[in-house]
């Protein structure tokens, strides 16, 4: 549902994180995402990546995620 809002705010960040956030870190950021062109677009894909990385191990560790496919068994059969 929130997809198209990510392909209208996409840009924008890029360009953001490319011309504006990117400078001012560059010797921190160059060894992760590079100095080329598209450096802010690499850079927003490795938030998101990390981003994900994070939000998959909170929900492994989620104790009612994993209760879940036993209680729709549950529910189902009863």
């Amino acid at each position: 549902m929130l997809r198209p809002l990510g392909v209208v705010i996409a840009g924008p960040l890029g360009d953001y994180l490319e011309f504006t956030f990117y400078p001012a870190n560059a010797d921190i950021l160059s060894p992760l995402v590079g100095t080329g062109p598209g450096r802010g677009y690499a850079f927003l894909f490795f938030i998101v990546g990390v981003a994900y990385t994070i939000l998959w191990i909170l929900n492994y560790n989620n104790k009612n995620l994993k209760k879940l496919s036993i209680q729709v068994k549950e529910i189902v059969t009863d």
